[in-house]
């Protein structure tokens, strides 16, 4: 008998292929989950931006912004950092068409430290970094994966004991 015709190498193969499905399935979940929560925190900024900024100056309210959750960040480690990182999430295009055209002003979310900071740029002036109330959990999204794929493992092992013994007794028939 081949190997290919064993019970053991089918299971094997279907336990297999489930892990696989699952992770794949929890990935896109997980990076549909992060992609919503830029977007929020994108959204709240615009939002808490179009409603703290003063359209005569032409300024924003940073007193305003600070009640409402957006802390400008003066600490200048974490600016570096921010400012630093390469990768940036695409935000919610038609929200950012609208705040530039609105006020001159564009917006990126960017993870540093399990919290979302939200970089908005003016035209021709410095970049100000805000700190979202928003926080990055990824511990939750971790976890849940983790046990499933735990309980396909152990769920194999227990199949493949109890198989095991019927394998050696038909070899001895």
């Amino acid at each position: 008998m081949k190997w290919y015709h064993s019970i053991i190498t089918k299971i094997s193969l279907i336990f297999f292929f489930a892990i696989f499905g699952i992770i794949a399935i929890l990935f896109v979940l997980a990076n549909r989950q992060m992609q919503k929560d830029f977007e929020n925190a994108q959204r709240f900024a615009g939002i808490s931006i179009r409603s703290t900024y003063d359209v005569k100056n032409h300024k924003i309210n940073f007193k305003k912004l600070k009640n409402l959750g957006l802390v400008v960040v003066k600490n200048k480690k974490i600016r570096k950092r921010v400012f630093s990182r390469s990768f940036f999430f695409k935000s919610h295009q038609e929200h950012k068409k609208m705040m530039q055209t609105m006020m001159g002003f564009s917006m990126r979310s960017v993870i540093y430290n399990k919290k979302i900071y939200i970089i908005l740029r003016q035209s021709k002036k410095r970049a100000i970094l805000l700190s979202t109330p928003f926080q990055k959990e990824f511990f939750s999204s971790i976890l849940i994966p983790i046990l499933s794929i735990l309980f396909i493992i152990l769920l194999y092992i227990a199949i493949i004991k109890n198989i095991l013994p019927l394998y050696t007794l038909r070899k001895k028939i």
